[in-house]
């Protein structure tokens, strides 16, 4: 899972002042996090876990952005795989190789895990990950 799908759901905006391509994505997030809530499984890892955090800090309110991180970090549905220094010097690697494509560390930190665990689909709504071979993007 990625962290856009994390800050989409969780964010409140005002749906008046919203692109329709915008609130799709926002009602496509929160479809998501409910199958989540609800049992459905996933991995993330410890970098996307942070950056969702990061920004969620700057776009809520304190008690908000706790209670998130606390669902994020206990709720059973969550898989949480660290990140190692190994797998950074690998996504460093892919961020090389794809500098043309101009894929982010946190993104190739995903594409490494997801190599290393043999995960083939990702929820995200991140359009970088279609240039990975083998790997399968989820919007809804």
């Amino acid at each position: 899972m990625d962290s856009n799908v994390i800050i989409h759901a969780l964010i409140e905006e005002d749906y008046k002042n919203m692109s329709p391509d915008t609130r799709e994505i926002k009602e496509n997030s929160r479809r998501i996090v409910s199958r989540i809530t609800s049992g459905e499984e996933v991995y993330i890892t410890t970098v996307q876990i942070s950056e969702a955090l990061n920004i969620l800090e700057r776009l809520t309110e304190p008690a908000s952005s706790i209670r998130i991180l606390r669902f994020l970090l206990e709720h059973p549905s969550f898989n949480i795989i660290e990140t190692t220094v190994h797998d950074m010097k690998d996504a460093h690697r892919i961020v090389e190789t794809y500098r043309n494509n101009r894929i982010g560390f946190n993104d190739a930190v995903t594409y490494v895990t997801m190599q290393k665990i043999q995960c083939e689909e990702i929820y995200t709504f991140d359009k970088h990950f279609d240039i990975f071979p083998g790997i399968h993007r989820i919007e809804k």
